[in-house]
């Protein structure tokens, strides 16, 4: 492999130093405008980077910059507070390797690029500016992959959140970015709102948003592949009216909403976690589906559910589940693909009179080969 810069291998000495001026003036930008985005939020962290001691969110902060990487040059800010979480990581790499003709050569990539970018500390009203300065940096710096994980210790009671900035995108930094985890954020579309056209990975945790704006961001996002979203409180049908054609990974967790309708033709894998709820996938033909169900009834797992899961293969179901023998049982709907089935199903004692009515899973299944079946009396 070949040495990279910094590197005390190899030997530079038919290296043209215009190249490596060049490569230390891209460096030298990406610190700048760093320095900048670190003054900014001066009073909560220190201009150094580090947590100012007795800053309100952070009043034993430490602070931590290193460099170095195998690969090239790495910069890397930590910020701790006094519980030892990680609060802020920004990551830049610039490769600098050797190329043919034993000459230094500089990846070609724009001035100043940080492909990564990863911030992380509970969220307070008085980080708004700040943050907004971060999310200004990602821009200018061609980032990426964006990870900003706001999130509170306890949920409980937690009301604050970021308000996301989509107005500070302009048209090539949404058609940069590829993955984008969130935490902590309100999702409140501007007019004129395009997506991000790349966007390949969409993680959102502890969230709020209208039916309208969840539905406009994932509508422009066409070349989305895998989609999670967890504690989104909502309290509305959850309808993206664009077929996601490329999705192949969607997982709704915790989440306050009323129904989901989304059409994904490609999708392989569905996890979800919550009420019973009507889920319209469209015509997909699921490889796995993992499902945690609260409060859920043998009438809506055999009768709904294998309307929303068609073609499933691979089916693992988690829930309290009461044990009747209701009519419907002669009506129930097929798990037509259905080959590997868990259970993991929590009982009531009163209710095992009626143990049998467990073999109707079988009836919805005929081609099943694998039955795992774990009871537990509650």
């Amino acid at each position: 492999m070949a040495p990279a810069a910094g590197s005390a291998e190899g030997s530079y000495d038919n290296v043209d130093p215009a190249q490596v001026l060049g490569a230390l003036k891209r460096f030298s930008g990406v610190l700048s405008r760093l320095a900048c985005a670190l003054v900014s939020a001066g009073d909560i962290f220190g201009t150094d980077g580090s947590s100012r001691p007795g800053a309100p969110c952070n009043p034993e902060g430490l602070g931590e910059i290193s460099f170095g990487e195998s690969a090239g040059l790495d910069l890397a800010c930590h910020v701790l507070h006094s519980r030892g979480r990680l609060l802020l990581r920004v990551g830049v790499q610039l490769v600098i390797h050797h190329g043919e003709n034993s000459g230094l050569k500089e990846e070609h990539e724009p001035e100043s690029v940080v492909e990564d970018l990863g911030i992380k500390f509970e969220f307070d009203n008085i980080l708004v500016g700040p943050l907004n300065d971060w999310i200004g940096f990602a821009v200018s710096s061609h980032t990426k992959n964006l990870a900003l994980d706001l999130a509170p210790a306890e949920f409980r009671g937690y009301k604050d959140r970021y308000v996301f900035p989509f107005e500070l995108f302009d048209n090539a930094s949404r058609s940069r970015i590829q993955h984008i985890k969130l935490s902590c954020v309100s999702l409140k579309l501007h007019s004129g709102f395009k997506g991000f056209p790349n966007l390949k990975k969409l993680d959102l945790h502890l969230f709020d948003t209208q039916r309208n704006n969840i539905d406009d961001m994932l509508s422009c996002c066409p070349n989305l592949e895998w989609l999670s979203l967890m504690r989104c409180r909502m309290k509305d049908e959850l309808k993206v009216k664009q077929q996601l054609a490329r999705l192949v990974y969607l997982r709704i967790a915790y989440c306050s909403i009323t129904k989901a309708d989304l059409h994904a033709k490609n999708l392989r894998t569905f996890v979800f976690r919550g009420i019973q709820l009507p889920i319209d996938l469209g015509q997909v033909k699921l490889q796995t589906a993992e499902l945690h169900l609260y409060n859920a009834t043998l009438e809506y797992i055999l009768t709904v559910l294998p309307k929303s899961l068609c073609g499933v293969q691979n089916l693992t179901l988690n829930t309290y589940l009461p044990l009747e023998m209701p009519s419907f049982l002669k009506n129930i709907c097929s798990f037509s693909q259905l080959k590997i089935l868990q259970l993991f199903l929590f009982i009531d004692p009163d209710g095992t009179d009626n143990i049998l009515s467990l073999g109707s899973f079988l009836r919805a299944a005929p081609l099943i080969e694998k039955l795992e079946m774990h009871l537990l009396l509650s």
